[in-house]
C-alpha cells in the first residue's frame, strides 16, 4: 500500500505534536504509578502470607496447650 502525504498547516503540527507531548508524558506517568500499585500489591501479599503463616502457627501452638491441660486433668 502506498502512502500519499499530508499536508497540514504548521499551527496545527505544533498543536498535535503538544498534544502528543501530554500524552506521552500522562503516559509514563500512568505507568510508574501503575508499577507502584504492583510493587504495594506485591508488598501487602508477603505481609498476608506471614500473617497467615503466623495465625496458623498460634492455632497449633494453642491445640498442643490445651492437649496438654487437657491431658494433665485426666
Amino acid at each position: 500500500m502506498k502512502y500519499k502525504p499530508i499536508y497540514i498547516k504548521l499551527e496545527e503540527y505544533e498543536k498535535i505534536s503538544e498534544v502528543l507531548d501530554s500524552l506521552k508524558k500522562k503516559i509514563g506517568e500512568t505507568k510508574s504509578k501503575l508499577q507502584r500499585i504492583y510493587e504495594l500489591k506485591a508488598s501487602e501479599e508477603q505481609d498476608l502470607k506471614q500473617l497467615g503463616e503466623r495465625t496458623n502457627s498460634m492455632i497449633q501452638r494453642l491445640g498442643e496447650i490445651d492437649g496438654n491441660l487437657n491431658a494433665d486433668q485426666g
